[in-house]
């Protein structure tokens, strides 16, 4: 995309410090890059089903707020305009869990030993998901 070299690292951190000051903890999710310059964070809307749409401004604010401070990089081209500000999508519930499933295929060994993907490399991906919501920082 630009040149911010988000890390998944980067990602999980950003997304914990989130959670913890929100108040709401997300077991799947997944920043998108985007052909339109900016990051999408895939919800899966099975997790946002006890919560309010009220609770998606204060989330990408505090997200966008957090990956600033997790990643210079990004940061960066944020300050330079070359980036816009992240968007929240929440999926149809139980599509991203879906998806995230079929990517890391069945694995032989057992599902703790095995690492979650945050962040994927393949551009505009939210396409391809049912969207019940967005909401920009």
């Amino acid at each position: 995309m630009s040149n911010e070299r988000l890390t998944e690292l980067d990602v999980t951190h950003a997304m914990q410090a989130t959670s913890r000051a929100c108040g709401i903890w997300f077991r799947e999710f997944l920043f998108v890059p985007c052909t339109d310059r900016r990051y999408r964070v895939l919800i899966d809307g099975a997790e946002l089903a006890d919560t309010r749409d009220s609770l998606l401004p204060a989330l990408s604010a505090e997200l966008e707020r957090q990956l600033r401070a997790a990643a210079k990089g990004y940061d960066f081209e944020r300050d330079d305009a070359l980036l816009e500000p992240l968007e929240i999508v929440v999926t149809a519930p139980g599509q991203l869990a879906s998806h995230l499933a079929r990517a890391q295929g069945a694995p032989p060994i057992p599902s703790a030993q095995t690492k979650p993907i945050r962040l994927t490399i393949e551009f505009d991906l939210h396409r391809r998901f049912a969207v019940e919501n967005t909401h920009a920082a």
